[in-house]
């Protein structure tokens, strides 16, 4: 009678907590939703030019008519602060996408085909986590040279192993499970079984990554774009916005502290978004 008792107690404690799960993640999913919506239409929404300088307005504190200030070309923070985001924000999400669907496919052929193709991949991805990533995507973006654009193809280079090596992992796993020599026996191709068996068993893993891994690529970005290496001056985005006003930060914090905040609200959201549906998809409730 306890036993049953307390099995009944555990499971409410479990229904609950899946409740207010699913309820963080509906929050959270607004919230991204809007701000992409936001930065989505940026262009529209900016109450001024952000590229219009006006130096008789240079490095004014915040007010009523700029509402984080200007910079040192009388430039509207918050009109770059939300352009900014258009191009940090968006292209962490089509760096995430190229690095998560690159990195499974290449894993799921080593997992699953294995062999020589295996042993070439896994060695070559080898060769890129033996350096420290973010000092080999310095150099990658220095030998390619400024601009958002190669920033991106520095970040792939060395983020696509990650991927490939957790694909991989999870294939070993699952490639010799009943349903999947069910389906050989069906006289299934290798293709059709990867696409209909295989990849569905694993895009919970992959997206779980992938969520986790959007805002540590915002941060990379916008350090890559710190040092130089990213988008160039006068594009608005956050990292160089930052490297251009850091001598600036004690006479007039608001114009390096505005894109500042927008990197670390940004990063928190999609953190715990992530997490979140870390929770949800996983099958085991703490």
């Amino acid at each position: 009678m306890d036993t049953a008792i307390r099995q009944s107690v555990k499971m409410q404690k479990q229904n609950k907590y899946q409740h207010y799960i699913n309820i963080k993640l509906y929050i959270l999913l607004i919230v991204v939703i809007a701000l992409l919506l936001m930065t989505a239409l940026s262009s529209k929404l900016v109450p001024y030019d952000p590229y219009a300088q006006d130096l008789s307005k240079a490095l004014q504190a915040p007010s009523n008519l700029h509402w984080l200030g200007t910079d040192r070309y009388g430039r509207d923070m918050l009109s770059r602060v939300m352009m900014g985001g258009q191009i940090t924000i968006f292209a962490s999400l089509l760096l995430v996408a190229i690095i998560s669907c690159v990195g499974t496919l290449a894993g799921v052929i080593c997992g699953y085909i294995g062999g020589k193709i295996d042993t070439c991949i896994m060695r070559a991805s080898d060769v890129f986590l033996a350096f420290p990533g973010m000092v080999f995507a310095i150099a990658v973006a220095g030998v390619l040279g400024g601009g958002i654009t190669n920033a991106v193809i520095a970040l792939a280079c060395i983020s696509w192993p990650k991927y490939s090596r957790l694909a991989r992992g999870q294939v070993l796993l699952i490639k010799n499970m009943p349903y999947i020599a069910a389906a050989k026996m069906s006289g299934s191709k290798t293709i059709k079984i990867m696409l209909k068996h295989v990849m569905p068993n694993i895009a919970g893993t992959i997206l779980i990554t992938a969520t986790l891994d959007i805002g540590t690529m915002i941060m990379e970005l916008a350090g890559l774009s710190f040092l130089g290496l990213g988008a160039m001056p006068p594009i608005a985005e956050w990292g160089a916005m930052m490297s251009d006003s850091r001598s600036m930060l004690q006479t007039s914090p608001w114009v390096i502290l505005a894109p500042g905040c927008a990197i670390f609200i940004s990063v928190m959201l999609f953190n715990l978004l992530g997490d979140t549906v870390r929770d949800v998809l996983d099958p085991k409730v703490n």
